[in-house]
């Protein structure tokens, strides 16, 4: 069987293995696709294209490059320590890999630039060189944080789960790229939780940077590119495949797995989430209303959407700059948000809200 070949296989049996935000995520489903699209009938490569060693011009990455740096390199058998301790029952790892750390430019909502972070993991030769063999690129997007210190750019000691995601996927021979997205990292807060605008653009800069990174690395592009994320990190993907798809036609994007996002803002979102029961991670309801005044101006005041004492407590808890304590927010919707909020978004479907969601739908 040809190399393409073992890794689908290898690919599958980690689909089955990794865990996250309590669910089975099928991280690996877009490594699965980078080897059977397409077909072929003669084994080997699947889809035969010329390996890029430039970067699609429209997304200009060597314009928004600030900075970068090595953050860290782990050996095989460290990697191999990685995936005991993510997806014990995968392959062991293939090769050594190199973390860099990425600072780029990207706009915030108001159009202003920013600077954000993102990290690039790629294979390592036994010798300690980078591979000059064209890799498949995969970006991951991380699900919904509630500390903005997390920091995968920044996470030389390989802590966060997604750092350890992309290690591992990086050892099996992919160059893994992760966005912390605006108010993570480097950026100065906010962040904009579900917005799609900002996610897509930030995401897509992210890539575009990375890329500089590996071109001037002489790192080759094998023009295979994937977008996979799970819960915000899939509504990224959604949102940062629209974009692509509308705004850049010389970027392919071989598959893509959006999962278990928000993307039917308006609708599944609302009659699911918004509804009188008890959910559990409550916070993500005023941390979307708060992100969403950033840029929509919903409020001058939180009580026009919450009930006090709560629009009190959300006020000093949602500043975008410190943990939020996610077990101190009531389970029920009904018993913080205002009535007079919920229903025209629940019965009526109206309101400045509610155009905000559709605006947001995917």
């Amino acid at each position: 069987m040809s190399d393409f070949g073992d890794r689908a296989k290898r690919a599958v049996v980690v689909a089955g293995a990794i865990l996250l935000c309590g669910a089975v995520v099928v991280i690996t489903l877009a490594v699965v696709l980078t080897q059977v699209g397409g077909g072929s009938s003669h084994g080997g490569d699947p889809i035969s294209l010329p390996p890029l060693r430039y970067t699609p011009s429209s997304l200009k990455p060597h314009q928004n490059i600030l900075e970068e740096a090595p953050l860290a390199k782990l050996s095989q058998k460290q990697v191999n320590a990685v995936r005991d301790a993510i997806a014990p029952s995968g392959p062991a790892a293939t090769n050594s890999v190199a973390l860099t750390r990425v600072m780029y430019g990207t706009p915030r909502a108001n159009g202003r630039p920013s600077r954000a972070s993102a990290l690039l993991c790629r294979p390592v030769k036994p010798k300690g060189t980078l591979y000059s063999d064209p890799l498949p690129v995969l970006v991951f997007f991380p699900g919904t944080r509630s500390d903005p210190r997390q920091s995968v750019a920044n996470d030389e000691k390989i802590q966060i789960l997604e750092t350890k995601l992309c290690v591992y996927l990086a050892s099996l021979r992919y160059a893994v790229v992760t966005p912390d997205y605006l108010g993570f990292g480097d950026s100065p807060p906010p962040h904009l939780y579900i917005h799609a605008d900002t996610l897509a653009s930030a995401s897509r800069d992210a890539l575009a940077a990375a890329l500089g990174v590996m071109e001037d690395s002489r790192d080759a592009w094998n023009r295979r590119l994937f977008l996979v994320g799970y819960s915000e990190g899939g509504y990224a993907a959604m949102a940062t495949l629209k974009l692509l798809e509308t705004a850049h036609a010389d970027v392919p994007v071989t598959g893509a797995a959006p999962m278990a996002g928000p993307f039917d803002l308006s609708g599944t979102f609302l009659n699911f989430v918004l509804r009188d029961r008890k959910l559990p991670r409550p916070y993500h309801i005023p941390l979307f209303l708060y992100s969403y005044n950033h840029v929509y101006h919903l409020w001058n005041r939180s009580s026009e959407i919450f009930q006090q004492p709560w629009a009190a407590h959300f006020d000093d808890w949602f500043t975008f700059e410190r943990a939020i304590p996610t077990g101190r927010i009531p389970d029920t919707p009904s018993t913080f948000l205002r009535e007079d909020v919920l229903v025209p978004l629940l019965v009526s479907k109206r309101g400045r809200l509610y155009e905000v969601l559709v605006a947001n739908d995917l």
